[in-house]
């Protein structure tokens, strides 16, 4: 099949068509009047005679003219044909154009014709009195109406329930008042079920005159549905962890009870005279009671922390002290275990900084503990660093590292989960509920830092933490006295096995202006002075291999003589008085050794100052004469027997003669027959606790009769101290009572103690 083409009218103007044309007329016109020329003079009309008659001047002034009219007019022809073409490049451009915007309106209606069609919301067209005009398969599918049931139809008869037809009129107001709205409200569909929707109305013009509006609904049922299960789950979580701190403190009372009296018993019975083996038995049940509270803290805590309910203090502290108390507390294991315990602080950790004591305390017992536990020789050592410093705010990193048995790398992911632990076997070695490492963790986190571990087996573990805290600008460093004093010039021997002890007695003293030399064994330390090196002073290790320390002063004492070099003896294990007295040390000082003791030591010695060589002798706890100081009256609220004999025992101990109430009833009626100066009330009391006793009392009595109240109850979560005072008493105590907390509270109880307090006050 050939293709028909359409042919161009031969008349057709064009440019060149004009031009050709132009010069044909021109040729015609030269010939015609070469022939005129030719018939008026009678020659023949021939090639010839044309030529011969351009050599007249009139015929030559005749054809100059033709030539300039013709020239003329075919420009004229160019023009005209020139102008054609370019209107009819146009009439093209303009049909390709009308065609093109044609085709894009097609598409463009057929594309938003596809949205609405599409849309999973549901589309409504509406005239100005809000009929149906149309309305997409969507709003079918929502109400249930097909298009030809709605159209013409008023949209508020269609999906607007009875209970939102006043929202309905407001919502026609707005729209007719040119206004757009949005609102959340219910629908109803043709079988009159309702359902959830999200309506919003817009204007619709056309020719800048409104012509009526378009709705879009959206059914939020599911949306709905899920934010009510949501809640209603958050109600039963909030309901179920309230049970859960409701069990927990009910679970602390019952255990810490039965605890109290344990604790108690064991105190009153190690301040009796028990002989040797007795005493062993006390101390293994005060021991076992100590670790059963440890655990149950423990479990307290995590439960706080995993409740959200643990809040932490801000107060000013002195990191040194921090570190201190932390190995006060377990040196006695070190030393039971022949570990060195030791610490370093770098000289640009700020002296004091805010935050809580407590919890950072509770972070470094966990890890020294542990390193403690699972170190059988060798040293723990704790490192406090500062990482960087933005003005008042800090990092600083603490480090516990230990020379233990390690970790295997495929375990250390599970070191820090809950209830987790390295050996979970049922012959494992060492005990614990494998909470101290999740519970650090949370607690770092809590105060803006991290924890982690690096470990290698048979060869030790660091574990190593971070917190985020201000430093005190107000602070100074906690000096000893006279620490302005220095010792320049003066020269230590510092005898030591282990390199961590070594390094802090020579960094402290070289601080000081001394002049150190260390060595690590006894046999360096003679050879230096056979040598004839002269010191001013040594410090001696106890327990060193080869020579301990006892040895080396002896050997020291046969070079020197007794009087020529004083001797300080450091140790971590018990004294050997037999021992001592050949050696003639000039003092004694316990492992880790602290700066402000070692410098007090060294005044002393270098200084002629008085030092206490021998520890002071234990004191009891106990102070019987403290009724006699502080007077009072005392009621104690306690249902349980044993904890009431317990109670008893303590009171008595301190010297005073207590009355004792079963219950919150028995409190009211002690009270009616005489008063009192305080009452130690149990909170947990059959027939009337203690909360409804001190309500009752704070009701009947006046203000100025009212006794002090102090809650003495088992309950220990977080919150319980600021709860019990809230509910009308004075003072809370936790159970198992601390013999010292109990006198601090009685000191405070009495009036010369409140004059004080209230002198300090103004």
């Amino acid at each position: 099949m050939t293709e028909n083409k359409k042919k161009s009218p031969i008349f057709k103007h064009t440019p060149y068509r004009n031009l050709v044309i132009g010069l044909m007329i021109s040729l015609l016109l030269f010939l015609f009047l070469a022939y005129h020329e030719m018939r008026q003079y009678g020659l023949a009309f021939t090639a010839h005679n044309i030529l011969n008659s351009f050599q007249e001047v009139d015929f030559r002034f005749m054809m100059g003219g033709l030539v300039i009219v013709n020239l003329g007019f075919i420009a004229l022809l160019y023009m005209l044909g020139t102008r054609e073409e370019k209107l009819d490049q146009i009439n093209k451009n303009l049909e390709q154009e009308v065609a093109t915007r044609t085709q894009e309106a097609i598409y463009q209606g057929e594309y938003y014709r596809s949205l609405v069609e599409h849309t999973p919301l549901a589309v409504v067209s509406l005239d100005l009195e809000a009929n149906v005009v149309s309305c997409n398969p969507a709003f079918e599918r929502m109400f249930g109406y097909t298009f030809e049931e709605a159209a013409g139809k008023n949209v508020v008869d269609l999906v607007v329930p009875e209970s939102q037809l006043a929202h309905a009129v407001e919502v026609g107001e707005v729209l007719a008042s040119d206004g757009n709205i949005e609102f959340e409200g219910m629908g109803k569909t043709k079988t009159g079920e309702i359902v959830q929707i999200v309506f919003r109305g817009v204007q619709v013009y056309m020719h800048g005159e409104r012509i009526g509006s378009l709705g879009l609904y959206e059914d939020i049922s599911e949306r709905k549905e899920s934010q009510q299960q949501l809640i209603m789950a958050k109600e039963k979580a909030e309901e179920a962890t309230k049970a859960k701190a409701d069990f927990l403190s009910n679970m602390s009372h019952e255990i810490r009870t039965p605890l109290n009296a344990i604790v108690g018993m064991t105190g009153l019975l190690l301040d009796t005279e028990l002989d040797a083996e007795q005493e062993d038995y006390v101390e293994t049940i005060r021991s076992g009671s100590d670790s059963l509270l440890v655990i149950i803290n423990d479990i307290l805590d995590f439960s706080k922390i995993e409740a959200g309910k643990m809040d932490l203090e801000v107060q000013p502290f002195y990191v040194r002290d921090c570190v201190e108390s932390t190995l006060d507390l377990l040196v006695s294991k070190a030393t039971e275990r022949g570990l060195e315990l030791a610490y370093m602080i770098a000289d640009d950790v700020p002296p004091v900084v805010l935050g809580d004591i407590t919890r950072l305390r509770q972070i470094l017992v966990n890890l020294v503990g542990n390193a403690v536990k699972f170190t059988s020789e060798g040293e723990v050592v704790v490192n406090v660093t500062r990482l960087e410093c933005e003005g008042k705010v800090c990092t600083l990193k603490f480090s516990v590292s230990d020379t233990g048995i390690g970790i295997p790398e495929d375990r250390l992911n599970r070191l820090f989960e809950a209830f987790s632990q390295v050996d979970s076997s049922t012959t494992r070695k060492f005990g614990g509920t494998g909470l101290g490492l999740s519970i650090s963790k949370r607690l770092s986190n809590l105060m803006g830092g991290e924890i982690w571990v690096e470990s290698e087996v048979n060869k030790g573990s660091t574990f190593s933490f971070t917190i985020y805290t201000e430093v005190d600008p107000n602070a100074e460093p906690k000096l000893p006295p006279n620490s302005n004093e220095r010792f320049d010039g003066r020269t230590i021997l510092l005898v030591d096995d282990n390199a961590t002890n070594r390094t802090i007695l020579e960094k402290q003293t070289a601080s000081w202006g001394m002049q150190p030399t260390a060595v690590e064994s006894g046999p360096e330390a003679l050879a230096l002075l056979r040598s004839g090196q002269n010191f001013d002073l040594a410090i001696l290790d106890m327990q060193m291999p080869e020579m301990d320390g006892f040895t080396l002063a002896q050997e020291i004492r046969k070079l020197r003589g007794e009087d020529q070099m004083p001797l300080l003896m450091l140790t971590s294990m018990g004294r050997d008085q037999a021992r001592e007295e050949d050696a003639k040390f000039a003092a004694f000082m316990s492992k880790p050794i602290k700066p402000s003791i070692l410098f007090e030591t060294l005044q002393g010695v270098l200084l002629d100052r008085a030092v206490v060589v021998k520890p002071e002798a234990h004191q009891s706890k106990y102070d019987a004469s403290l009724a006699e100081q502080y007077p009072l009256k005392i009621l104690l609220a306690e249902d349980n027997l044993v904890n009431q004999k317990v109670a008893t025992s303590i009171f008595g101990k301190l010297g005073y003669r207590i009355d004792v109430a079963a219950n919150g009833l028995e409190v009211i009626t002690s009270l009616s027959r005489q008063p009192y100066d305080v009452i130690f009330m149990d909170v947990q009391m059959p027939e009337m606790d203690g909360v409804e006793a001190a309500k009752q009392i704070r009701e009947r009595w006046p203000a100025d009769e009212v006794p002090t109240i102090i809650a003495m109850t088992a309950h220990a979560l977080e919150g319980d101290h600021d709860k019990y005072l809230s509910l009308g008493m004075d003072d809370y105590i936790s159970k198992p009572v601390k013999v010292d907390v109990l006198i601090e509270a009685i000191k405070s109880v009495h009036p010369a103690a409140q004059q004080v307090q209230e002198a300090n006050d103004e």
